[in-house]
Parts: C-alpha cells; sequence; structure tokens
C-alpha cells in the first residue's frame, strides 16, 4: 500500500541575466513553476512583484530569493538557467539561504534552430557556469539527466520526481529518530554503528534495553482493548489458525508496547533484539510485529540494526511504499537471477 507523505517543499531559482530576453526568461519560468506544481510540488519562487520577471538576476534579487527559502525552510533548491542565466546571482541565492539542502541543476531549451536576429537563450552556457561557481563555493548538485530542455518535456518531470524524492530522504533522515531496542547478538558484527557519528548526519537514537520492553509488554493485562483489537488485526493479517493463542497474546502485547513506546518517543523506525533472546525470554518472536509495524510506515529491523533500519527508512520515503530488509541467503544452483531471501523487518 503507498504511503502517504505531505508534498515535498522546493525553492526555484529562475537565473536570469541582463542582456537576454525578460519575456522568454519569464516564460520559462512560468513554465518550470507549472510542471513542478503538477508533479505533487510546493514551489517556493520570487514573484514577478518581488523580482524583475520573478526571476534572479542580481545580488539583490538573490537575497530575496534566499530569504523566501528560509523562511518557507525548503527541503532542497531547483536552479533553473531560463537563458544564460547570472551565475553569481544563482549561486548566491544558494549560499545565502543557508539550508544545506540537495540542489539540482537545469537549463531550458531554445525555441527552434538558432537563426540569425533570432532571440536565444544560450543556457546550456550559462549551467555550464552555474555549476562551475556552485562548485566553488562548496555547494554539491545534481544535474538533471537531460540537462538542457523543456519543462513541460516528460523528462523534466522524471527529473523533478527523482529530485524530490532524494529531498523526501534527506530532511527525513536528518530529523530522524530511531527506538533501538535491546543491543545485536555479539556475533552479527554487520549491525555494528558509531550513535555518536550518526548523530552528527542527524539521526537521534533512542535506546532501551530489551528486558524494560519485556517486562512492559507482560504488565499489559489481558483484558486490554488494544491488545484484544490487535490480536483480531493479527488474526485477519495472516493465517493465524496453527498458532497457540498464548503466542498470539503475546505478539499482541509487544505490539501495542511497541507502538506506544513510538507514540512517546516520536520515533521513525524500529531496530529491535530478537534472536535469540526475545524468544527465550518472552517466548515470542518479533516477527509479525514488524511486519505489521512496518506495512503501515514504521520501518522495523531485527537484532538492533540501526543503520538497517535507517535503510528501510530512507527506501520508504523514496518510493513512497514500505520497505522490507532481507537476508540474500542463497543463490539457486542454476538460475544466477534467483536468490532466495528471508528475514523479518
Amino acid at each position: 500500500m503507498p504511503i502517504s507523505f505531505p508534498p515535498v517543499r522546493l525553492g526555484f531559482v529562475p537565473a536570469n541575466r541582463a542582456g537576454f530576453s525578460d519575456s522568454l526568461a519569464a516564460a520559462m519560468r512560468d513554465e518550470a513553476v507549472e510542471a513542478m506544481q503538477k508533479a505533487g510540488i510546493e514551489v517556493v519562487v520570487p514573484s514577478p512583484q518581488e523580482t524583475k520577471v520573478g526571476c534572479v538576476e542580481n545580488l539583490r534579487e538573490a537575497e530575496r530569493c534566499a530569504e523566501l527559502f528560509r523562511r518557507a525552510d525548503v527541503q532542497g533548491i531547483v536552479v533553473g538557467a531560463v537563458n544564460f542565466g547570472e551565475e553569481q546571482a544563482a549561486a548566491w541565492a544558494v549560499r545565502q539561504a543557508r539550508l544545506d539542502v540537495p540542489v539540482m541543476l537545469f537549463g531550458c531549451q531554445e525555441d527552434g534552430v538558432l537563426r540569425r536576429g533570432m532571440a536565444r537563450r544560450d543556457a546550456f552556457c550559462g549551467l555550464l557556469s552555474i555549476g562551475e561557481v556552485m562548485r566553488q563555493i562548496g555547494v554539491p548538485y545534481s544535474v538533471a539527466p537531460r540537462p538542457i530542455l523543456f519543462p513541460r518535456d516528460p523528462a523534466f518531470a522524471q527529473a523533478v520526481d527523482w529530485f524530490a524524492r532524494v529531498c523526501r530522504v534527506v530532511h527525513g533522515i536528518r530529523r530522524a529518530r530511531y527506538g533501538q531496542v535491546g543491543t545485536r547478538p555479539d556475533v552479527f558484527w554487520t549491525c555494528r554503528f558509531d550513535e555518536k557519528r550518526l548523530q552528527r548526519l542527524g539521526p537521534t537514537t533512542v535506546v532501551l534495553d530489551l528486558s524494560e520492553a519485556i517486562a512492559a509488554a507482560s504488565a499489559l493485562a489481558d483484558s486490554d482493548p488494544q491488545v484484544q483489537r490487535t490480536i483480531s488485526a493479527a488474526a485477519a493479517y495472516a493465517d493465524a489458525s496453527g498458532v497457540r493463542h498464548e503466542s498470539l497474546l503475546r505478539s499482541a502485547k509487544l505490539e501495542v508496547f511497541l507502538r506506544r513506546f513510538r507514540e512517546e518517543h516520536a520515533l521513525d523506525a524500529l531496530a529491535i533484539q530478537c534472536w535469540i533472546s526475545l524468544e527465550r525470554n518472552f517466548g515470542v518472536c518479533s516477527c509479525t510485529t514488524m511486519a505489521r509495524l512496518g506495512d503501515e510506515g514504521w520501518p522495523c529491523a531485527c537484532e538492533a540494526d540501526i543503520l538497517g533500519a535507517m535503510s528501510m527508512h530512507a527506501v520508504m520515503l523514496a518510493s513512497g511504499r514500505p520497505a522490507a530488509l532481507a537476508d540474500w541467503n542463497n543463490l539457486h544452483p542454476e538460475d544466477d537471477e534467483l536468490v532466495n531471501l528471508w528475514h523479518c523487518g
């Protein structure tokens, strides 16, 4: 099932240059804004009342554009060379916004084969200059797969959709809060991570000893309405005819506790210790609970694998669908393209 996210909010710098046609620049600005809005993007861009024809041509207009971006807290910035594009102004708008968000560049195509006396954009040259100045000031950027095109082209919508997904991932991960319940099994070095270094990237880790989770889940009454509703939902989620009621009850209590833990700490994803402590000390695995929560848009990784949970979170943000974390267990002995995947989460 698709997962609903708020629209991505992108700042747009329509880079103009004196000496080129303002009307051509304005037409491409408007076409780009319309195309991004049709793609479901919330666009923040100077209006024609704020800058000349709503574009950015000089440092004063760049400052005004940057202020709009800061105030709106945009999640990414698209720089479009609507003609040659003033590279200093375009770069200044990005730099002065001081948001450290992803940046994508593109340039606008000519209206036809160039002829003497015909108004032209020279956006390809401008795009190269803008990219070079971005490099000089230390701003990393992406370029649309087709760097010179009309915003009405399907390729532009595809590039904007890709970029919006990148921005959603970056925005979501930098502000993420991940729950870690328990510790990894000692032999699973693949699950190791550095909590402090991860924090420098943005995500916060909220830790809880597995014994506390087990105690809290065990303390829930069998008759708790939320527990009973969870049992019914789990039985409808998958065939539970061969599962003992006691196991369903314990799984439901674990799920109810984890949901409350998530709400209390505003968690975006979870990594929980399962094998083999949960089985020995609580009598159930976490697989069904993790799968149900993941399908609802709350990624869950097993073995306290925080980096795995973060990867699931990123995939979910990018795809708009639930993410799964699997082990690549076996390659088929005859078909090199066939693999057996298994794991929970």
